[in-house]
């Protein structure tokens, strides 16, 4: 041992009485500290704190698993049933649904979405270029006498007329064909084009409703509020309807036969 800085030999025995010596001590100090009231309190609290936890976080646990394997359960049923003959009318009623609530929203908000300005100048736009299309086409193709007015009015022999104004620009449907097709289940990759191609088969609809009722405003004037209130105006959500069943049978076809090979590939292993 060391003592004042200088080692001193010690013999053996001797160290091993001062080792015992000292691990008496300490134990008598941690039975002193161990079992006073206070550290008995503490250590049952603790053990019952603990106990209590850990069969409460075990109990709880075995509860999420539960609850994982029931949703797994019922949304394998859902699939098998989504992918039988039942699937087309779940189809239609999210169609109806996507389509009412987004006519309820914009005769609600139709005002603030047009406020903006981007907006209003890209329905001007389209207006313009639903105008020009349908009049290049009326002169050129279809050999009519017009003569034109600011903004956006085609003048007919006989003094009949049509104005492309900013409700004709079609840029609700573009809207809703955008909001349908988003909201609606489907891949993405196609998403990506699918919507722009149906943008652009909404504006060649949108001009040959014009040429239409040029035609009709000159040869049968009688008949253009009919046309155009009952026939044309109807005509525009056949074609996003006739989109949409394109979308469903093309793809939901791919769909429910990947859902099918999976839950057959469930069903081996």
């Amino acid at each position: 041992m060391i003592y004042n800085g200088v080692f001193c030999f010690t013999p053996r025995p001797l160290q091993e009485t001062f080792h015992a010596e000292a691990a008496t001590e300490n134990a008598a100090l941690v039975a002193r500290n161990l079992f006073t009231p206070r550290s008995l309190g503490i250590r049952v609290v603790r053990l019952i704190t603990d106990q209590y936890f850990d069969g409460h976080l075990r109990n709880n646990f075995t509860f999420v698993l539960n609850i994982k394997c029931m949703i797994r359960d019922y949304y394998q049923r859902f699939r098998k049933f989504y992918a039988g003959p039942i699937g087309f009318i779940i189809d239609v009623a999210l169609f109806a649904i996507i389509t009412y609530t987004f006519h309820v929203l914009w005769w609600d908000l139709a005002n603030v979405i047009k406020s903006f300005a981007a907006v209003s100048n890209t329905a001007d736009w389209l207006a313009g270029q639903v105008f020009h299309t349908s009049l290049w086409i009326n002169r050129n193709l279809l050999g009519m006498h017009i003569t034109i007015e600011d903004p956006h009015t085609m003048w007919f022999s006989n003094g009949g007329y049509v104005s492309v104004v900013e409700s004709c620009s079609g840029l609700k449907q573009f809207y809703q064909i955008i909001v349908l097709f988003v909201l609606f289940p489907g891949p993405w990759k196609h998403k990506l084009w699918f919507i722009p191609m149906s943008i652009a088969i909404m504006h060649g609809v949108n001009i040959l409703r014009i040429v239409i009722l040029s035609v009709v405003v000159l040869w049968k004037p009688q008949y253009w509020d009919f046309i155009h209130e009952w026939i044309l105006r109807p005509g525009f959500y056949v074609v996003i309807f006739l989109l949409w069943v394109w979308w469903v049978e093309r793809f939901r076809s791919e769909r429910t036969k990947r859902m099918s090979e999976r839950s057959e590939a469930q069903l081996i292993r």
